[in-house]
């Protein structure tokens, strides 16, 4: 083969080895290491890729301080960079004690939501157990971390499963046993069957169930009486307007043949309304009239002469 074929052969090699890194490297975010939170993304998101791209994505897309700490030690380590100790000396740079122990205070407190699937529950305890426990976990890190999980599962039954036939020797093994035990119910109701765990549940507390339908039942019976009493006001007041079609609501709720607590607010006077007070009336209509006296010059006639 002629020279030039064997560089333009080493050229278009070269040109597909940087493509196939630029793609990679686009599958990471960039980070400068001020955010804890973001270093410990960044480096989730590094070990996605191959081990051999790890180093040549890290060069392109850290910045600032990130860059030149990592920098420092891949040349301090290239006889032998071993991608857990980078890792490791990354975290004891930019991430504190401080924000471990944060991470590992939610990571206690992270449980299963009610409906949520078993996969995003995984997830999201996956990625609290990385940034409370980065690099190499020691055996009691991981006993402690099956422990939380298996609390954050709030099922006893699926809980019994991560120690059945023995205890899990990684947290990968725990989540494994219980995802086999979910879908061992999942293909149970696939067939038309209760699932074992469910039935055995349901059985374990007849008691509490029986307590629930009482208190339900209660609550229906106190509904049902103030229903009562509410329709029962509701035709009073039906039948009342009906015996009384030009009646105004002070009229219905003081009914004329109940007078006592009345009191007139014109007169002061107990036994009326102010409506029907007849010193209003009489002070509205004015005072009466009265014929006018006649005088005695008028009634009496001229003495004649």
């Amino acid at each position: 083969m002629a020279d030039w074929q064997n560089r333009l052969t080493d050229y278009f090699e070269r040109q597909e080895a940087r493509t196939a890194l630029l793609d990679e490297a686009d599958k990471v975010s960039p980070c400068d290491g001020q955010d804890p939170g973001s270093v410990k993304q960044f480096l989730r998101e590094l070990e996605l890729l191959a081990l051999e791209h790890r180093v040549l994505v890290f060069d392109k897309r850290a910045r600032g301080s990130m860059l030149r700490t990592g920098m420092r030690w891949i040349q301090g380590h290239q006889d032998n960079p071993d991608w857990m100790a980078f890792k490791t000396h990354l975290l004891n740079s930019f991430v504190s004690a401080d924000a471990n122990n944060a991470r590992r205070i939610d990571l206690q407190r992270c449980t299963r939501q009610p409906g949520e699937s078993l996969l995003s529950y995984n997830r999201r305890f996956c990625e609290l157990a990385e940034d409370a426990y980065p690099g190499g976990r020691n055996a009691e890190q991981v006993e402690l971390l099956v422990r939380l999980y298996a609390t954050g599962l709030k099922d006893r039954t699926l809980a019994e499963k991560i120690i059945t036939p023995g205890k899990p020797n990684t947290l990968e093994q725990a989540q494994q046993r219980v995802a086999a035990t979910e879908q061992k119910a999942d293909n149970m109701v696939w067939l038309g069957y209760e699932a074992m765990e469910v039935d055995a549940f349901a059985a374990s507390r007849p008691q509490q169930q029986r307590q629930e339908h009482t208190d339900v039942e209660k609550e229906v019976q106190i509904l049902k009486t103030q229903y009562g009493k509410l329709e029962a006001k509701l035709d009073r007041l039906l039948e009342f307007n009906i015996r009384n079609p030009t009646a105004t609501p002070s009229r219905v709720t003081t009914p004329r043949d109940d007078r006592q607590g009345v009191t007139c607010y014109y007169c002061g006077r107990l036994g009326h309304t102010q409506r029907e007070c007849r010193t209003k009336q009489r002070d509205a209509a004015g005072p009466r009239r009265t014929a006018a006296p006649h005088s005695t010059a008028a009634t009496t006639a001229p003495s004649s002469a």
